[in-house]
């Protein structure tokens, strides 16, 4: 029977006694099956080993040693077998047992209070993480600052916890001031983390969706006061829009 993963559910004693006691199962079904593996080539060992003994008492004249470690090895394996049988039928029992938990209605609250206990730890382990890369960035500045390396002191980072604009061509744009693809950020720092705290956000706190939007893009002309063409400029416009 294949093996089964069970969730982690907080809180909820019986089951994590079930859990525990089918990972026990397990276990010793994985060693009890190792030993088996094994037992064939210890047969052989014994066997060449109980022959070398009584070959060896035959020809001294002395009394048969008989087939100890093959005997003591079929013992071992005839109730290594039916210990695996057995364990076979536990671990079934078991999995029926977890079965029927997981199907109850406290299957589904326990699991709802787990997610929210997770979502939690997500937000706080993120809101520190945020803190302390401000932190971070904050004193590099004033260390780059002191060493000459910056020109302009900027003592106190904003927070990257800006929002994450969308074109309606589904582009998306970090509003921390960047200007570039590369280089470092209107900050001092290597790379802009809005977009991806945000997207982070977004997996414990799913945003509402919002409606798409509708309307249609329009190109022009650009010139010049002087009344040079320019180039061709293309916006969007939204409908109901001049």
């Amino acid at each position: 029977m294949a093996e089964k993963t069970y969730p982690h559910l907080e809180g909820w004693e019986e089951y994590a006694q079930a859990v525990q006691a089918y990972g026990e199962l397990i276990a010793e079904s994985r060693a009890i099956g190792a030993r088996l593996a094994d037992l064939p080539k210890l047969q052989r060992q014994a066997r060449d080993a109980d022959d070398t003994a009584q070959a060896t008492a035959m020809r001294a004249g002395e009394k048969d040693p008989g087939r100890k470690r093959s005997d003591a090895l079929k013992a071992e394996t005839e109730k290594a077998q039916t210990r695996l049988r057995v364990l076979s039928q536990a671990i079934e029992q078991q999995t029926a047992e977890l079965d029927r938990l997981l199907a109850a209605d406290e299957a589904r609250d326990v699991a709802m209070a787990t997610t929210e206990a997770a979502r939690q730890r997500y937000a706080d382990a993120l809101e520190a993480l945020l803190a302390a890369r401000e932190d971070f960035w904050a004193a590099k500045r004033t260390q780059s600052w002191l060493t000459g390396e910056l020109t302009k002191a900027m003592w106190n980072a904003p927070p990257p916890r800006l929002a994450i604009g969308l074109l309606p061509n589904g582009a998306m744009v970090s509003m921390n001031g960047t200007g570039t693809a590369g280089g470092l950020t209107g900050n001092g720092e290597p790379l802009d983390p809005a977009p991806v705290f945000q997207a982070m956000r977004e997996e414990y706190a799913p945003q509402e969706p919002q409606a798409a939007q509708t309307g249609r893009w329009r190109t022009r002309q650009v010139v010049t006061d002087q009344g040079v063409p320019e180039g061709m400029s293309t916006e969007w416009v939204p409908d109901g829009a001049a």
